[in-house]
Protein backbone atom coordinates (compact mmCIF):
# COMPACT_ATOMS: atom_id res chain seq x y z
CA UNK A 1 0.00 0.00 0.00
CA UNK A 2 3.20 2.45 -0.89
CA UNK A 3 2.99 5.38 -2.82
CA UNK A 4 4.98 4.57 -6.26
CA UNK A 5 6.37 7.34 -8.01
CA UNK A 6 3.26 7.41 -10.86
CA UNK A 7 0.82 8.06 -8.12
CA UNK A 8 3.14 11.44 -7.07
CA UNK A 9 3.69 12.16 -11.36
CA UNK A 10 -0.33 12.31 -11.52
CA UNK A 11 -0.97 14.74 -8.48
CA UNK A 12 2.44 16.90 -9.56
CA UNK A 13 0.04 17.01 -13.18
CA UNK A 14 -3.38 17.85 -11.29
CA UNK A 15 -1.36 20.82 -9.66
CA UNK A 16 -1.31 22.58 -13.26
CA UNK A 17 -3.49 25.78 -13.29
CA UNK A 18 -5.54 24.91 -15.71
CA UNK A 19 -6.24 21.43 -14.08
CA UNK A 20 -6.65 22.67 -10.93
CA UNK A 21 -9.09 25.23 -11.78
CA UNK A 22 -11.25 22.71 -14.08
CA UNK A 23 -11.12 20.12 -10.79
CA UNK A 24 -12.21 23.16 -7.98
CA UNK A 25 -15.85 23.82 -10.39
CA UNK A 26 -16.03 20.12 -11.57
CA UNK A 27 -19.30 20.00 -9.69
CA UNK A 28 -19.80 23.69 -10.30
CA UNK A 29 -24.00 24.46 -11.05
CA UNK A 30 -24.28 26.04 -15.07
CA UNK A 31 -23.70 29.51 -15.14
CA UNK A 32 -27.02 31.24 -15.56
CA UNK A 33 -27.00 32.89 -18.66
CA UNK A 34 -29.44 35.40 -17.11
CA UNK A 35 -27.61 37.06 -14.85
CA UNK A 36 -24.42 38.94 -15.27
CA UNK A 37 -21.27 36.97 -14.58
CA UNK A 38 -19.41 39.90 -13.28
CA UNK A 39 -20.15 42.99 -10.79
CA UNK A 40 -21.05 45.93 -12.98
CA UNK A 41 -18.87 48.19 -11.33
CA UNK A 42 -16.19 45.78 -12.81
CA UNK A 43 -16.46 46.83 -16.09
CA UNK A 44 -14.68 48.88 -18.49
CA UNK A 45 -17.34 51.06 -19.81
CA UNK A 46 -18.78 51.51 -16.04
CA UNK A 47 -19.93 54.81 -15.00
CA UNK A 48 -19.88 56.53 -18.69
CA UNK A 49 -22.46 56.90 -21.37
CA UNK A 50 -21.43 54.18 -23.09
CA UNK A 51 -22.75 51.28 -21.21
CA UNK A 52 -25.46 53.68 -19.63
CA UNK A 53 -26.86 53.59 -23.58
CA UNK A 54 -27.08 50.32 -24.17
CA UNK A 55 -30.28 48.13 -23.13
CA UNK A 56 -31.02 45.69 -20.75
CA UNK A 57 -30.44 42.64 -23.10
CA UNK A 58 -26.92 44.45 -24.42
CA UNK A 59 -25.66 45.03 -21.23
CA UNK A 60 -26.17 41.45 -20.22
CA UNK A 61 -24.10 40.29 -23.26
CA UNK A 62 -21.35 42.91 -23.29
CA UNK A 63 -21.13 41.72 -19.08
CA UNK A 64 -20.71 38.03 -20.55
CA UNK A 65 -18.44 38.90 -23.32
CA UNK A 66 -15.81 40.90 -20.98
CA UNK A 67 -16.03 38.14 -18.45
CA UNK A 68 -15.17 35.56 -21.40
CA UNK A 69 -12.31 37.58 -22.23
CA UNK A 70 -11.35 37.63 -18.42
CA UNK A 71 -10.99 34.10 -18.37
CA UNK A 72 -9.44 33.80 -21.82
CA UNK A 73 -6.88 36.01 -20.49
CA UNK A 74 -6.23 34.24 -16.96
CA UNK A 75 -6.33 30.80 -18.33
CA UNK A 76 -3.75 31.96 -21.38
CA UNK A 77 -6.07 30.85 -23.90
CA UNK A 78 -5.36 34.66 -25.36
CA UNK A 79 -2.99 33.35 -27.69
CA UNK A 80 0.36 35.25 -26.43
Amino acid sequence: MGIERTDWGREASLLRPAKLTLALFADAPALDLARPWLPEHLLPLYGGRGLESLIASQRLRYNHAYARQLIDELSGRNGS
